[in-house]
């Protein structure tokens, strides 16, 4: 494939101008639009009495402010304690590379077996499907033997050496990234129930109906009937019937909220790869400056918001067609050499904005030439591709339940002997608190592995450019890779 940027030239700085200025610009204004909808339903939607004071009677009767309030101490230490297996775990693969990715086929192999064994029934549907992530599963051995368990072991070495020389700004970054995108949420889910309660204008139906004031009358409140037991909570979200341009609105309101979320994600994410390659780059990586992560972050805003914008919304999906389609006959010619290269593609489609987001800011280019960019820099090196990738995706998945498991675990143990000798009503608490601890585990896991797989990416990409540059080609098409490419 033509890929056209060697990766000595890639060290070069670049003269850069903005990309994909149209999509910054409408992307703008549909955050207008989004922000005048939510102050809207503000405004003009009411939301039930009934619905808050559900709210507030699951809240009680979860005594989720009481167990939270009781085991705030606890709560801070197994917070500390998340974080204490999170970089114990980086650690591990730092030191036990090897084992750890045996840990990791075998853990996805064990979990494979496991959940074909124990779901109910075996149909020749089932089978296929079984025997669909079996060949998956195959595909992956058959790589790590071609690329070889050194060459693994180093690209993963080099990724936690990427994010411990940039932790304390890489976790600051995605912790504001989480807060941003959590704030957005919040306020679309509130903005949003305001909208889906604006009332139609009152008819002589509504008073048929006793629709006073639009919902009391048919679902009386917990406190009205004395039954605290029933929730009547989903009963009014489907009694809502707000007039039909809200219906128009809140479909806006919602893509609009989803693709601000994603935009969110992605500047985190470019911003990450623009670091994690910069270290990867370096020759002298202990002189980096400290300011790296401020030079990306002015790039990236003076430079590729607009890519950014373009690759957050559903229209990102035609430059990857373009993409796709341009590169055809190579893609092709590859998938007919070597079957397995379908595996490698359908993982390169799926990262296809992943691996954009790496080309855009090491080279300056449109979302499109990003976009086909990657893809032949992931097809050049389809095998390596293939257990790099997996055997990250498998770390991840190996590192969540790893934090989880034992958190939550450790957790229930350790409540049990806190509330053994006391008022047996602490332990009606354990259900709250277990549920806060294990949120705040996935909450952190979340943030210690999303970093970890954003320098996997930039990691990866890099080694294979750095294969573009080098010639000579196994028998097995992969290019080869010199010692310091691992």
């Amino acid at each position: 494939m033509d890929y056209n940027l060697l990766a000595a030239e890639s060290c070069k700085e670049k003269k850069r101008s903005t990309k994909d200025v149209t999509f910054l610009i409408i992307f703008g204004i549909l955050i207008l639009v989004w922000i005048n909808i939510g102050i809207h339903g503000f405004l003009a939607g009411n939301i039930p009495s009934e619905i808050i004071s559900d709210i507030k009677l699951w809240i009680n009767d979860n005594k989720i402010v009481e167990a939270l309030s009781y085991n705030n101490l606890l709560l801070i230490g197994f917070i500390g304690f998340a974080i204490f297996l999170a970089a114990l775990f980086l650690i591990m693969i730092a030191w036990m590379t090897k084992f750890m990715i045996i840990m990791t086929l075998c853990f996805q192999l064990g979990f494979l077996l496991s959940f074909f064994i124990l779901s109910m029934g075996f149909s020749f549907c089932r089978a296929t499907q079984l025997l669909f992530a079996l060949t998956i599963f195959g595909i992956k051995i058959y790589a790590l033997k071609k690329v070889g368990m050194k060459i693994v072991c180093k690209v993963l070495q080099d990724v936690i050496n990427a994010v411990n020389h940039h932790f304390p700004s890489s976790f600051i970054i995605v912790l504001l990234e989480f807060a941003l995108g959590l704030s957005v949420i919040i306020f679309s889910v509130t903005a949003g129930a305001h909208l889906l309660f604006i009332k139609k204008t009152t008819s002589q139906t509504d008073l048929e109906y006793g629709k006073v004031d639009g919902y009391s009358k048919r679902f009386p409140s917990n406190e009205a009937t004395g039954n605290a037991a029933k929730y009547t909570f989903f009963e009014n979200i489907a009694d809502a019937d707000p007039p039909t341009y809200v219906i128009y609105l809140m479909s806006i309101f919602i893509c609009v909220t989803i693709s601000i979320v994603c935009f969110i994600g992605n500047f985190r994410r470019m911003l990450l790869h623009g670091m994690f390659t910069h270290w990867y780059r370096t020759l002298d990586k202990q002189n980096i400056s400290n300011a790296v992560s401020f030079r990306y972050f002015a790039t990236i805003v003076r430079h590729h918001m607009g890519t950014i914008a373009f690759s957050s919304t559903i229209f990102a999906i035609v430059p990857a067609i373009r993409a796709l389609f341009n590169s055809r006959k190579d893609l092709l010619r590859l998938i007919k050499n070597r079957p397995s290269a379908l595996y490698a593609l359908c993982c390169a489609l799926w990262e296809m904005t992943t691996n954009a987001s790496i080309t855009c800011i090491s080279n300056g280019t449109s979302l499109y030439q990003s976009m086909k960019d990657g893809l032949q820099l992931a097809m050049r090196n389809p095998l390596k591709y293939i257990i790099l990738r997996g055997v990250t995706f498998g770390l991840i998945e190996l590192g969540v339940y790893f934090i989880l498991f034992i958190n939550v675990k450790t957790e229930i143990q350790l409540y049990d002997l806190r509330t053994s000798d006391q008022d047996p009503d602490l332990h009606s608490l354990k259900q709250a608190t277990t549920i806060a601890i294990g949120i705040f585990s996935l909450v952190i896991s979340a943030i210690y592995l999303s970093i970890f797989n954003n320098a996997a990416e930039a990691v990866i990409l890099c080694l294979f450019e750095e294969s573009n540059s080098s010639k000579p080609i196994d028998k097995d098409g992969d290019y080869l890779c010199e010692n310091n490419e691992a």
